[in-house]
């Protein structure tokens, strides 16, 4: 079964992330557990986690490098659509399925 990719994402509070999948599938994931730590430390600069954006090759979510001392950040669909679902089944932001 292959993965669906991002096809859309926005940022509607600090740390989270709202994506649509190439499913119809919508989610919301939380990722304020991870920020400040390793490659997410950068999420703590202000304005940097809003920098977010779909990867049309990937279909994943990307952070570009901002200089050339760091590296792009990017996580992978199959992980975010996990992350989505469980966040809908405790009760967050509604699981919404739209069959293409």
């Amino acid at each position: 079964m292959d993965i669906p990719r991002i096809t859309h994402v926005s940022v509607p509070a600090r740390f989270q992330l709202s994506l649509r999948f190439s499913d119809g599938y919508e989610g919301l994931v939380d990722l304020a557990n991870v920020a400040g730590r390793g490659v997410f430390a950068r999420w703590l600069e202000p304005g940097d986690f809003e920098r977010v954006q779909v990867d049309p090759d990937w279909g994943c979510v990307i952070w570009k490098a901002r200089n050339s001392a760091e590296g792009d950040v990017d996580l992978c669909p199959g992980a975010l659509r996990s992350q989505a679902e469980a966040h809908a089944a405790r009760g967050g932001a509604p699981d919404q399925r739209h069959a293409a």
